[in-house]
């Protein structure tokens, strides 16, 4: 998911070559819902790699 929203985003970055200010970019951007999947998708990662920890590893006795 991150990598559909901030390829969305990079590509809307071709605004800039057209004229427009980085307000109206950004205003552009929160009307956009596929720019929304690189927020979503990073706040997945996070969650799955930190929330999910909460079992310390097993390991082998020695033998």
């Amino acid at each position: 998911m991150a990598v559909s929203g901030g390829i969305s985003i990079l590509a809307y970055l071709n605004l800039f070559a057209t004229g427009s200010s980085i307000v109206e970019f950004l205003q552009f951007i929160l009307l956009r819902p596929e720019c929304y999947l690189l927020p979503v998708g990073i706040g997945t990662v996070t969650w799955t790699l930190f929330a999910l920890q909460k079992n310390r590893p097993t390991f082998r006795e020695k033998d």
